[in-house]
């Protein structure tokens, strides 16, 4: 079905509140070039080799998964501000003034979970290029590898390795995870304890009275 599972901490991250969108931001600034080839660069260099950055997130049986876009979809997550647009993006302030507006409106679910800008005329030799994701997208780690991928020289060996859980298996875990709590639930219900917890003293028994 196409569908990538999340880990426990990335769906914790969908908990967000109208006071926390869990939608970090940042800017970035570089030599003067064209916003169309940076824009090519992105998608080829940055989003072609991140999955994350490709998908949007759907529900399935109760449970959010990624699922993958048509990349022509996922090209209008980058976004060249001309200079005819309305915005004054000019120095560090006006960067943060936007993002600080930006940081507060939801990323739909149809989409993929992040946004860029690329401000071509910021200065006289440097554009400027602005970012938001919500933090589903990725943990820290994730956000390692990102930019591990941005760099000239990519060391595969700096990443951390994780077993890759497929849909099939994510399910399968659903289905048994209520056997799992009664096996823990029931020597809770009907084992009596001998011993205390913490000083692991062994209790003494008289006419179902403990002393």
């Amino acid at each position: 079905m196409g569908l990538i599972p999340l880990t426990s901490l990335d769906e914790a991250w969908l908990l967000d509140s109208p006071l926390n969108k869990c939608q970090p931001v940042c800017y970035v600034t570089c030599e003067k070039m064209s916003a169309r080839d940076m824009k090519r660069l992105i998608m080829q260099r940055l989003v072609a080799n991140t999955t994350r950055m490709q998908c949007c997130l759907t529900k399935f049986l109760g449970s959010v998964f990624m699922k993958k876009l048509p990349m022509n979809e996922i090209q209008q997550a980058v976004e060249i501000i001309e200079k005819d647009s309305g915005h004054s993006l000019h120095t560090e302030q006006d960067l943060g003034d936007f993002l600080a507006k930006e940081i507060n409106i939801p990323i739909s679910f149809d989409d993929v979970q992040w946004k860029m800008w690329i401000v071509e005329d910021y200065s006289d030799d440097e554009i400027a290029i602005l970012f938001k994701e919500h933090h589903v997208m990725a943990d820290g780690i994730g956000i390692l590898e990102i930019i591990m991928l941005m760099t000239d020289e990519f060391k595969p060996e700096a990443m951390i390795d994780f077993r890759p859980t497929s849909w099939f298996n994510q399910m399968l875990l659903y289905l048994i995870s209520p056997f799992f709590i009664l096996y823990y639930l029931m020597p809770i219900l009907f084992k009596r304890r001998d011993k205390f917890s913490i000083t692991n003293v062994r209790f003494r028994f008289l006419d179902n009275v403990i002393f």
